[in-house]
């Protein structure tokens, strides 16, 4: 009977491994601490956003480090961080303003707060009122990314 109990751990052992192994090396796994709670206020989700306004219903914003925005990023996404926000905004101010389009900002992750930042800020500085942050980021977007 002991036998019997120690095969039982070591195939759930070996699948549980299995499992997480192929959840860590999908690039399209959904994050684990996303719920389907409702939007924060200033928030959408992806399917909100697709069902709202469409992915090209909005201007993207990408809120991560220019190194990331190099390495891949929306078609299209504007980058403007904290970082180099006066820079980037001088450069994109006028495209933002003359876009008859909600503004929709996503950073690295879910844990990330860049986007929410830069939402507050084109918000209160610049006087924006139609901006929202994404939830689940960049990885979120990826499972979606046109080739």
């Amino acid at each position: 009977m002991k036998h019997i109990i120690l095969q039982a751990l070591a195939i759930s052992a070996i699948a549980a491994i299995a499992g997480a192994a192929s959840y860590a090396l999908n690039p399209k796994a959904p994050a684990l601490y996303l719920n389907s709670a409702p939007p924060a206020e200033g928030e959408t989700t992806l399917p909100l956003l697709i069902e709202t306004w469409g992915l090209d219903g909005v201007v993207w914003v990408d809120a991560r480090p220019e190194e990331k925005f190099q390495e891949g990023h929306w078609p299209g996404a504007i980058p403007l961080n904290d970082q180099v926000w006066t820079d980037s905004l001088y450069e994109h101010n006028e495209v933002l303003l003359a876009m008859e389009k909600p503004i929709v900002i996503y950073c690295g992750s879910e844990a990330c707060e860049a986007s929410l930042k830069v939402a507050e800020r084109l918000r209160q500085e610049i006087g924006i009122p139609d901006v929202y942050f994404l939830r689940g980021g960049w990885r979120e977007l990826q499972g979606l990314r046109p080739e």
